[in-house]
């Protein structure tokens, strides 16, 4: 998943945990570029500062 999404083969964390924080950023950056491509940049902006 992490070479499709950035094209690094390889973990650059060591570990257990490590590697389990850098997938878990990944995923969080992949799902913020999917809810852009989906929602638009303006209304994704838009959308988290009325909710926060």
């Amino acid at each position: 998943m992490k070479y499709r999404i950035f094209g690094h083969p390889r973990l650059l964390m060591r570990g257990s945990s490590g590697a389990k924080i850098e997938i878990g950023l990944a995923t969080m950056a992949y799902n913020l570029k999917r809810i852009t491509n989906v929602l638009g940049a303006v209304k994704l902006t838009d959308t988290l500062r009325n909710n926060s």
